[in-house]
């Protein structure tokens, strides 16, 4: 997306497949070890390792466990969370659009909520339907809905 976006020419990205291995005993989590077939099946079910994060929540449970306690130490309401995570939504989108090289998006929040509907934009991604909950406090969409590299780059220009 960096490339496409006109931000950069060239990016090298690089990822591990963490499932694949396990943590060595003893060893810091990114010493890995061979899995056997069983383990690795098991671990693809909930795409958690258990190193990194809390066993049996999955990856939205260790979003969800550090929404929360930021929540209660901020004494942030449920309301108040939707409401950042739909301005952010909002804004992000906005961003992306203003890149004439944009391609994951073709309309703002506010141009798709009123062709689905809706007569207020905000309630667009509160909704079940289209932003359906994953845990008390993480929607769907809040885990980062795809939009063009270029909002992260045009925001620190």
């Amino acid at each position: 997306m960096a490339v496409a976006s006109g931000a950069y020419d060239c990016v090298l990205s690089t990822a591990v497949n963490i499932n694949t291995c396990v943590p060595k005993p003893g060893f810091p989590p990114q010493d890995r070890g061979e899995l056997d077939n069983d383990a690795l099946w098991a671990s693809i079910v909930t795409g958690v390792d258990a190193a990194y994060m809390a066993p049996t929540y999955g990856s939205v449970g260790a979003v969800e466990a550090i929404l929360v306690k930021y929540a209660v130490e901020n004494n942030l309401s449920y309301e108040t969370v939707d409401e950042i995570f739909v301005n952010y939504l909002i804004g992000k989108r906005r961003e992306a659009l203003l890149n004439p090289k944009a391609t994951r998006v073709s309309m703002t929040y506010e141009q798709e909520a009123k062709m689905l509907g809706f007569d207020n934009v905000k309630d667009y991604p509160l909704s079940p339907k289209f932003n359906p909950p994953m845990g008390t406090m993480v929607r769907a969409r809040f885990l980062g809905q795809s939009v063009d590299a270029a909002a992260q780059r045009m925001q620190h220009r």
